[in-house]
């Protein structure tokens, strides 16, 4: 990488690339940086920055290539678009009441975010980028931490990690 960093993003283009974003690095990374890695070559290459920083930002490749990225904290939602290496704001603030963990790419081309609100409740909002619209999903009576999600065949996510006590959850 162009710069050591954490708590940052990355999503496997279309083209085989992987496109790494935001996070917290060394004095030389900004937190709106964002860069390439290409397998093929083994090199990374910085594309342009991300209009805002985002610290703890998640990242799902959209159904038309796009990727979205956003992170709580900011409300700041922005889509990069791997043709031309721009980024472009959503416009509509997500207003997450809550930190996110996970994100998946549904079925229809929506993308689930799922995250905590409280202490002991988890929920989720949809992104529907047809729409441009953001749908709150109703409250997992349990808080993950350090959650992973994966859309299973039959179109529902799995989300497991560990309950604030320490035991497993999904």
């Amino acid at each position: 990488m162009n710069a050591a960093r954490a708590y940052h993003t990355a999503a496997l283009l279309r083209d085989g690339k992987v496109l790494v974003a935001g996070g917290m690095g060394d004095r030389l990374l900004s937190l709106d940086s964002a860069e390439l890695y290409d397998p093929a070559t083994g090199t990374w290459t910085l594309t342009n920055p991300m209009n805002h920083a985002h610290r703890f930002p998640l990242a799902a490749l959209l159904a038309d290539g796009r990727v979205l990225v956003t992170s709580s904290g900011t409300n700041l939602s922005e889509i990069y678009n791997p043709a031309n290496g721009t980024w472009s704001d959503l416009g509509e603030p997500a207003n997450f009441p809550f930190r996110l963990e996970t994100a998946s790419l549904l079925p229809d081309g929506k993308v689930l975010f799922e995250g905590i609100i409280r202490p002991g409740t988890s929920a989720g909002v949809v992104y529907d980028p047809l729409a441009r619209s953001w749908t709150p999903t109703s409250a997992i009576g349990t808080e993950f931490q350090g959650a992973v999600a994966t859309l299973l065949r039959n179109g529902q996510v799995l989300v497991a990690g560990a309950i604030s006590d320490g035991r497993a959850f999904s």
